[in-house]
Order: C-alpha cells, then sequence, then structure tokens
C-alpha cells in the first residue's frame, strides 16, 4: 500500500482526484482494487466503524495490501466516519493508512480538543486525518454549510492533512440530485491550500465532479452507488431469470459490476494512468 499523505499531496500538485470507495466484503474490495488497476489508476478502500467491526481490521488490511500487491496498483486503506478511540487504535495498528475524525456535530472547541486527543496517540504513527467541519447532511438530516473561517481555524489548530467540508453535498442520496455550492468550494480552495475531501459524491452529478477537482478536491467518497449494486446484483442473479445459484458466479458477477464503476470513476476523477506516480513509494 502507499502512504495517504503521499496519495493526497501528489493528487493535489497533479490537479486529479482518487476514487474512495466504502466495501464491506472481499469481493467489492477486490473489485475495486481491480477496477482501477485496468486503468492503472490510484485507489482508496474504505470502511466505516461498523464495518471496520464486521470485516476485521486486521483481515481488511491483509487483503488491501495482497490486492495492491497483485494488481499493482497504489491503494490507501482509511477508516470513515470514526469517533471511538478503541476502533480507531486497532485500524491503525493494523495498517490503515489515514481515519476521518467526525466531530462534526460537536462545537468547534470540542472538534479541536477530541481530535487533539486522538492524534496525540496516532503520534508517530503514519496515519493521515481528515478532519470535518460543518455538518454533510442526508436525506433524513439536515446541512448544515461550512464557515470558511471555522475551516481555517480548525486546520490551523489540528493540523490535519485534509479536510472534509460541507458545500452542498448530501450522504445517501439514490438520484443525482446533489447541488455544490461552487463559490464556497473555491474559497475554501484558494484560503486553505490543502486536499479537500468530497462525501456523499454517489448523489453528485458527473460534470460537477469533475469542476470540484478542478478546486482542490482530491479525495471523492463513494459509498450509496456501491450498496446499490451489491442489491441489483443479487436481485439479478438470485431472483430474477435465469437464476444463478453458485456463490462464486454471484460473487463474480459482483466484482465485475464493481470493477466496472470504479474504471468509470477513476475516467471522471482523471486518475487514469497515474499509478506510475507512487511506485516509489510503494510498500
Amino acid at each position: 500500500m502507499v502512504s495517504m499523505k503521499e496519495l493526497m499531496s501528489t493528487a493535489y500538485k497533479n490537479h486529479f482526484a482518487i476514487p474512495a470507495v466504502n466495501v464491506e466484503n472481499a469481493d467489492m474490495l477486490e473489485g475495486v482494487i481491480s477496477g482501477a488497476a485496468r486503468v492503472r489508476a490510484p485507489v482508496i478502500i474504505q470502511l466505516t466503524e461498523p464495518a471496520a467491526e464486521a470485516f476485521g481490521a486486521g483481515y481488511a488490511a491483509y487483503l488491501a495490501k495482497y490486492f495492491a500487491a497483485k494488481f499493482d496498483v497504489p491503494v490507501g486503506l482509511h477508516l470513515d466516519h470514526a469517533s471511538n478511540e478503541e476502533i480507531i487504535m486497532d485500524c491503525a495498528a493494523a495498517g490503515f493508512t489515514s481515519v476521518m475524525l467526525d466531530f462534526s456535530e460537536c462545537e468547534l472547541s470540542e472538534i479541536i480538543k477530541k481530535s487533539r486527543q486522538i492524534m496525540a496517540k496516532l503520534k508517530g504513527m503514519d496515519i493521515a486525518i481528515e478532519a470535518e467541519i460543518g455538518l454533510i447532511g442526508s436525506m433524513q438530516s439536515e446541512t448544515v454549510k461550512t464557515d470558511i473561517e471555522d475551516a481555517r481555524f480548525l486546520c490551523g489548530e489540528v493540523g490535519c492533512d485534509m479536510l472534509a467540508p460541507s458545500v452542498g453535498n448530501v450522504h445517501g442520496l439514490s438520484t443525482k440530485s446533489a447541488r455544490l455550492d461552487f463559490d464556497l468550494l473555491r474559497a475554501l480552495h484558494s484560503e486553505l491550500g490543502l486536499p479537500i475531501v468530497l462525501h456523499g459524491s454517489s448523489g453528485t452529478v458527473e460534470k460537477d465532479l469533475e469542476l470540484a477537482v478542478d478546486l482542490g478536491v482530491t479525495k471523492v467518497n463513494f459509498e450509496t452507488e456501491y450498496r446499490r449494486i451489491f442489491q441489483k446484483t443479487l436481485m439479478e442473479t438470485l431472483v430474477l431469470p435465469p437464476k444463478i445459484m453458485k456463490p462464486r458466479e454471484v460473487l463474480g458477477v459482483l466484482r465485475k459490476e464493481v470493477s466496472d464503476r470504479t474504471e468509470e470513476k477513476c475516467r471522471i476523477l482523471r486518475c487514469c494512468n497515474k499509478a506510475d506516480l507512487f511506485r516509489h513509494n510503494a510498500q
């Protein structure tokens, strides 16, 4: 695998973004990495805290390293939306390369305090830190856009490697209906000068993702549409005729669908044929 700090800094300097895909089993993980490999692109594997517990942090790290070596592409391994210290430390010890500290529902002072506490425990480990400021909404919850002054203060106080702002992006959308605030994104890019992470990207149209890359977005998160791929694959192979009954065949279809979608994301985010930029840092 590759240091997330190197993935982010290189992508930021070269004006492309890297897809970060949330996975929940080995077949999805393999499909994501194989899709990136087809276009010689770097890619990021992500797990939420519940997924890391169910999957097993050590098993996820082992598989990420195995398939990164098998397909010979740069892979980062990220813990998404994390706040549980025990899970964070387990993932760091297992070999995860970055963590998103999600205390976004707290007051700014509390976000800084809690982030510093976790970062102190991670000191000396090559773990990149993603911070969140503002409240990225969902279909069930409110959105609070990021305040630029708060973002500047947070980044200065905690020294994060990347920032996940709320710029009109929405978690959990099944349709491409999010409307990004490009003026805010442009201002954050200008003021902060560090990699920006776009959450909720399953609900963002392709042209908006392309423009976001021009405005400093370097890591683009996808989860909902990959869950839908999983659901659709099971429906079409197990329920609709002609039914596929052998597990290896069902999972083979899933890997192919995930791989195809990841290749598509790499093309949109302009990271195709960028794998060799990281070769000297491969671990």
